[in-house]
């Protein structure tokens, strides 16, 4: 099925995900969790809660209800195309499937679901969610950090993975099983090559591409890549935090 497209092996400059200085750790030991903020409702704005990224980028906007204060790997719904939103407490993963509204309707499911470890419900959804967060990621490469050292390299890291992405989203209904998690399990050392190369990367402005920066991309691509590796049976080494975030 497909084009037969063999898994990922190990990035140019390989190292353990975990093994690195901006490595994520719960607090106080590393990066923080979403910092969340009200504001107050009125007729014709049902939503009362914004979700910002550790670098201060709103990723979501949200009924007060929705997502829980202290979760983490927090995938935004996007517009009509991805409706529903992904989120973690207390290391248990859950789906909200349909958190986004209109300018006529407020959609809000009654209760998140749970995902199933290795059920296999999701793969279609955030395999295609990951082919749109990383094609906007290359694409805000390509027209803004060229001038970087070991660009031409680190770009096909990020391509490679997008290629990946995209091979699982459209022959996820073909694909045997073991072959969607070779393919997802190739995605991980990747990601964390990418997070090392980048982390020390400028910008020159020649293309507005999106609204995040280039490190709130790279979570947001991380923490759709820790459901999907989830939802395909592979077990994420880390370790969130638990408690609320003021």
């Amino acid at each position: 099925p497909g084009d037969g497209r063999p898994p990922l092996g190990r990035p140019p400059a390989y190292r353990p995900p975990y093994d690195r200085p901006n490595a994520w750790r719960p607090p106080p030991y590393g990066r923080p969790g979403y910092a969340h903020s009200y504001y107050r409702r009125g007729p014709g704005n049902p939503y009362s809660h914004i979700m910002r990224d550790r670098y201060g980028y709103i990723i979501g906007r949200y009924a007060y209800n929705i997502i829980t204060p202290g979760a983490f790997f927090v995938v935004p719904h996007y517009g009509m195309t991805y409706p529903g939103s992904y989120y973690v407490v207390d290391n248990n993963y859950y789906y909200y499937p349909q958190t986004v509204s209109t300018d006529t309707t407020y959609y809000e499911s009654t209760q998140p679901v749970q995902l199933v470890f290795g059920g296999f419900g999701y793969v279609d959804d955030l395999s295609g969610r990951l082919a749109f967060y990383l094609n906007e990621l290359c694409v805000d490469l390509h027209h803004n950090y060229s001038h970087n050292p070991n660009f031409n390299e680190t770009y096909r890291g990020a391509y490679e993975l997008l290629q990946t992405a995209k091979y699982i989203h459209d022959n996820q209904s073909v694909l045997p099983r073991e072959e969607i998690v070779a393919q997802v399990a190739g995605m991980e050392g990747y990601l964390y090559y990418l997070y090392d190369e980048l982390s020390t990367w400028t910008r020159v402005e020649r293309q507005t591409v999106g609204t995040l920066g280039l490190q709130s991309r790279l979570d947001l691509i991380e923490a759709t890549l820790q459901h999907l590796m989830y939802d395909v049976g592979i077990k994420p080494e880390t370790v969130g935090p638990t408690s609320s975030v003021p």
